[in-house]
């Protein structure tokens, strides 16, 4: 559960990057529109209460949102990393296609974190696939990076090596700027030791 927490944390402050408007009093996701202000602020709310551990009520809050926003990408993938920090996986992945639906298959992130809940639950094929997607169709490092390193594990967990190794060498090359993944790549890189010394 703590992986989790940790991975969560990084991909909500990942998707959920704040940009603050000209009066610095407005709170919007980067790359989201919220077509409610309320819904906004109840999302952004939620994030917080998730950093805090108040998972009941980030629940009642990402819920309140989605009320307010029904389709609305960003608050689906968030309550689908509610579920996956709670070990919901199947929840989880329900909520992230909900998300990739929602926005025509147009918000990555929701991708990235549906590869990782494959992963945890153990259907490393379709988490390849759903990464391989993400790769194709994103030029930003940071989402890149998340994605190598999910799709790294996928491979770790069909006991591919080399590939999970490709894509831990391309996180590196990428991470350079994205310091706050330095988690995540070195924990692929201590699981694909552990693979490549099994082989041997």
């Amino acid at each position: 559960m703590k992986f989790k927490c940790l991975f969560l944390f990084l991909v909500l402050i990942f998707a959920c990057s704040e940009k603050k408007t000209e009066n610095n009093t407005s709170i919007s996701l980067k790359g989201q529109k919220f077509e409610n202000p309320k819904a906004s602020e109840l999302n952004s709310k939620a994030i917080r209460e998730v950093k805090s551990g108040n998972h009941d009520s980030a629940k009642d809050l990402f819920y309140e949102a989605l009320d307010l926003e029904p389709n609305n990408p960003t608050i689906l993938s968030n309550i689908g990393l509610y579920y996956q920090d709670l070990g919901l996986d199947q929840k989880a992945i329900e909520f992230h296609n909900k998300s990739l639906k929602a926005s025509d298959s147009t918000y990555l992130i929701s991708g990235a974190n549906l590869g990782n809940a494959y992963y945890q639950i153990g259907e490393y094929s379709k988490g390849i696939r759903i990464l391989d997607f993400v790769i194709e169709n994103t030029s930003e490092d940071k989402l890149l990076v998340a994605a190598y390193v999910n799709r790294g594990f996928n491979h770790l967990g069909k006991g591919n090596c080399k590939k999970a190794k490709s894509d831990l060498m391309t996180a590196k090359n990428k991470s350079s700027n994205q310091k706050d993944m330095d988690f995540q790549v070195s924990r692929l890189e201590k699981k694909l030791k552990n693979c490549l010394q099994q082989g041997l």
